[in-house]
């Protein structure tokens, strides 16, 4: 999950249209604005946000990575969004990409177990992947991680 300059790579599973707010806002939340998936981050570590569907339980299915970003800042921050919403956040300072599809790249992702069962290695919502997988993941999305 890391490498020699100490950067950890991501996956945080967003649906497209929560992922186009943090990239207008600048911003990540991860499992409903939980605090410790953001403390789990570094700045400098590479974020890449994967999008099953459009919309959160509904719109349609992309099955896609759609965006990629450089946390930046030390600490993770709240935000009142509504009384009963305060979600956990970090600060993302995000690169230039396209979305791709994730299909054509899960026989070659390290971090997928089962093939044929691909997305249950995405389950979790917010996983460690190696620097190997961010590479090609990245290289798909014409996105330069070389900062």
């Amino acid at each position: 999950m890391c490498h020699s300059s100490g950067v950890k790579y991501w996956i945080n599973c967003v649906a497209k249209n929560h992922v186009l707010a943090g990239v207008e806002g600048g911003f990540t939340q991860a499992a409903n604005g939980k605090a410790d998936p953001m403390r789990r981050l570094s700045a400098g570590d590479v974020v890449i946000f994967y999008s099953e569907g459009t919309t959160f339980r509904a719109g349609q299915r992309l099955q896609a990575f759609t965006a990629i970003g450089r946390v930046a800042g030390k600490d993770p921050f709240q935000v009142k969004v509504t009384p009963k919403l305060i979600p956990w956040r970090r600060r993302v300072e995000y690169i230039d990409s396209e979305e791709t599809s994730i299909l054509p790249l899960v026989p070659d992702l390290a971090f997928v177990a089962d093939k044929d069962d691909w997305g249950a290695s995405l389950k979790g919502g917010f996983i460690g992947i190696g620097e190997g997988d961010a590479t090609l993941i990245a290289k798909a999305m014409k996105a330069d991680l070389v900062a």
